[in-house]
């Protein structure tokens, strides 16, 4: 990825402990809840692990199909998504910032 063409960073802080974040986010039933009217729908084949595929139905879209390619639990992922001329990757890291915060990048 250190060759991509456009990168974007984002970080949010969140009140509750990296335990409950990571599980809440690799729960990808709670994507859906997030994106709103966004998402038709969010499925995963198996496991939040490395190797699993999932895909994501967004209105009037066909399904956009992607892989779990790096997992370091509770801690970070990445997503990899292979599009027309391009691959997405969605790389979420989850750090603890205090009692019961935890930044998400």
């Amino acid at each position: 990825m250190s060759n991509a063409a456009w990168q974007f960073e984002h970080s949010v802080e969140c009140n509750s402990d990296k335990s409950f974040a990571w599980a809440f986010w690799t729960d990808v039933s709670n994507w859906q809840r997030l994106e709103g009217k966004a998402v038709e729908w969010i499925k995963l084949n198996g496991p939040f692990a490395i190797g699993t595929s999932g895909a994501t139905k967004t209105p009037g879209q066909n399904p956009y199909h992607w892989k779990i390619t790096q997992l370091d639990p509770e801690s970070s992922a990445t997503i990899e998504m292979h599009l027309d001329g391009a691959v997405f990757y969605n790389v979420m890291i989850m750090e603890s910032i205090g009692s019961d915060r935890t930044q998400i990048t």
